[in-house]
């Protein structure tokens, strides 16, 4: 009978221990971080090719019409909740892995491609104004040139 009883107890207790661990978080591959660093470096890079430079897109466009460092957070920020939200999805789910690891490569190489357009481009820090008086835009100000 002190077997039985001691062999029950050892059970629930061995039982209890197993199920008190928690089970491991899946860990997500080398290649999904290698893909979340080579978006975010790309995403700097092609930020560090449009620095005070003027810029088309209004959202990404300072009050001189320039991109400066608001434009760097929001790039960044957008950055940032697009891997934050696939690591969410990879913690429920191991079959999206390839697919964002698959977009992250895609985006870095998007991004890669308009730096390279960026930085091949010329010398952007004066624009021609369109006056008769053959003007020349200046940090926001029309500075004509001595005759």
């Amino acid at each position: 009978m002190k077997r039985v009883a001691s062999l029950l107890i050892g059970v629930a207790l061995t039982t209890g221990t197993v199920r008190a661990q928690p089970p491991d978080p899946p860990r997500s591959s080398k290649l999904w971080w290698t893909s979340v660093a080579t978006l975010f470096a790309s995403s700097l890079l092609d930020a560090h090719s449009s620095w005070n430079q003027p810029e088309l897109n209004p959202v990404l466009r300072d009050a001189n019409g320039r991109f400066g460092m608001r434009a760097v957070g929001i790039k960044l920020g957008i950055t940032g909740v697009w891997v934050a939200t696939q690591w969410i999805w990879l913690r429920r789910s191991r079959s999206v892995e390839r697919y964002a690891t698959l977009s992250n490569f895609a985006a870095a190489s998007v991004f890669t491609g308009v730096a390279v357009r960026n930085y091949r481009l010329p010398q952007r820090t004066a624009a021609v104004a369109s006056t008769p008086l053959d003007g020349v835009l200046l940090d926001g100000v029309l500075t004509t040139p001595a005759p």
